[in-house]
C-alpha cells in the first residue's frame, strides 16, 4: 500500500517461473490508527477488494442509564 492508495500487481506463475508486474493504483485510502477499522475489506476467497464509503455526517444516538436497578422501566 502506498501512503494514499491501495496498490495491486499482476502475478504470473508457471511450473518454472514466477513474475510480478508493476504495481498500479486501485483506489484512494485514508490512513487510520492501528486499531481502527480500515475503509476496505477483502472477501473470504481473497479475490476482491471492496471500498467501503464511510458517511461521517451520520451519528448514531446512544442511551446511558444511570442508577439502574433492573426490573420493568418506570413510566
Amino acid at each position: 500500500m502506498s501512503e494514499e492508495h491501495m496498490m495491486a500487481a499482476v502475478v504470473r506463475t508457471t511450473a518454472t517461473a514466477f513474475a510480478v508486474g508493476p504495481p498500479f493504483r486501485l483506489f484512494p485510502v485514508r490512513l487510520v490508527p492501528r486499531n481502527a477499522a480500515p475503509g476496505y475489506l477483502v472477501d473470504r476467497q481473497g479475490r476482491f477488494l471492496l471500498n467501503l464509503a464511510q458517511d461521517t455526517t451520520v451519528t448514531t444516538p446512544i442511551t446511558v442509564l444511570l442508577n439502574w436497578r433492573g426490573g420493568a422501566p418506570v413510566r
